[in-house]
């Protein structure tokens, strides 16, 4: 592993031979990402934060989800600009102590994004399985708290007893963690395989868990179609579950080739290979599997979950167009549970009608003109 004399952190194992058209083309899809997922992901953040009272489990962790994925869409910005220079030139990762803070800011947005995707899903599976369940919500959010604590104690242990460095490796196009005693004892290198299992297991085995969920909840979705007692009285929970499989579907798509890259690299592992090894070693998986899988499709995943919104969520859509228009729209919870979106403006504007779904908004026949317009939607 050599390094650049100029910035010590700097290696590479070989000479560049990357595509810098191919980085170009990875860098523009992280420049898209970063207006786009940013701007939606933070109104999306503020939509759910204006329900007064009585948010539901899901509308608290769909809080959270956009507030990670808010903090992704920005936190990528290094690597954007790296890739668009066509040489993975380490520009911003040329401050040490940057290279470490990115690290830790983004391999913990990775993971616990992961285990909030597994949470929700989970939950709705519970949900939609035994509908007169009542799930409690300060256990299931109490939960993520130590979860995230051990991912931040992790890190500082390496760094604080175990020599662990940050560095900018060229190869993979951003900044990683390595243990760099000279030499290396044992007990770093038992953390250093300890620290990379541990990362292996979180990504991993929550995303088994979603899929086995999200295989249930197809499985249980599609026992209701066709049957109208049960569409009838289920109509709310089941448009929930179809929002969620939806979400899930579109986070296991994105993130399977990361899945695929950290499995061949734990076969090449357990073959006793040292990195890359011969999967890893290949000149397309060597230079370019890495950023595109851990932070092109991660950060497409997470500009893409607002438009989901804007898509499946008819209260968050009316919100959004009245955002976009100028008006001034208020979010109401009545005493029985059941919100509102309440659009108010200056200027004259057309009443709408409401029915059962929200999917039937139309404006009244009787062209009338209001100030305030009411539309209720189910939660």
């Amino acid at each position: 592993m050599s390094n650049d004399s100029t910035a010590p952190h700097v290696f590479s194992n070989r000479n560049l031979t990357a595509s810098p058209t191919l980085d170009r083309l990875c860098g523009g899809v992280l420049a898209a990402c970063l207006p786009l997922g940013g701007a939606l992901n933070l109104l999306a953040l503020v939509y759910f934060c204006s329900i007064p009272r009585r948010r539901s489990l899901a509308e608290k962790l769909y809080m959270v989800v956009c507030a990670v994925d808010l903090t992704t869409c920005v936190t990528q910005t290094p690597v954007m600009l790296t890739l668009l220079s066509g040489s993975r030139d380490p520009l911003m990762f040329y401050n040490q102590p940057f290279c470490g803070a990115w690290v830790i800011v983004f391999e913990f947005l990775q993971r616990f994004s992961v285990v909030l995707v597994m949470v929700l899903s989970v939950t709705r599976t519970i949900a939609i399985s035994f509908p007169f369940y009542r799930i409690r919500q300060g256990p299931v959010l109490w939960s993520l708290v130590p979860y995230a604590g051990i991912m931040v104690i992790t890190s500082v242990v390496g760094v604080v007893w175990f020599n662990v460095v940050f560095i900018f490796f060229v190869d993979m196009g951003y900044a990683i963690k390595a243990t760099m005693g000279q030499p290396v004892t044992a007990a770093e290198r038992t953390y250093s395989e300890v620290d990379n299992n541990l990362y292996n297991a979180q990504i991993l085995g929550p995303s088994l868990v979603i899929f086995i969920s999200f295989v249930i909840t197809l499985v249980k979705m599609r026992a209701t179609v066709g049957n109208t007692v049960s569409k009838q009285s289920t109509q709310k929970l089941h448009q929930a579950s179809v929002t969620v499989a939806l979400f899930t579907l579109i986070f296991l798509t994105l993130n399977l080739p990361f899945f695929v890259v950290l499995t061949c690299l734990s076969v090449d592992r357990v073959a006793g290979y040292s990195y890359p090894g011969p999967i890893i070693g290949k000149w397309f998986m060597y230079w370019h599997a890495f950023p595109i899988s851990k932070v092109v499709f991660v950060t497409l995943n997470a500009a893409l979950n607002p438009i989901l919104y804007c898509v499946r969520m008819t209260k968050f859509t009316l919100w959004l167009k009245a955002v976009v228009t100028w008006s001034k729209p208020v979010i109401e919870v009545t005493e029985h549970g059941v919100s509102h979106v309440v659009i108010k403006q200056h200027a004259e504007m057309t009443k709408f009608s409401t029915s059962k779904s929200c999917n039937d908004i139309n404006p009244s026949s009787e062209g009338e003109r209001y100030h305030e317009t009411t539309v209720v939607c189910p939660v």
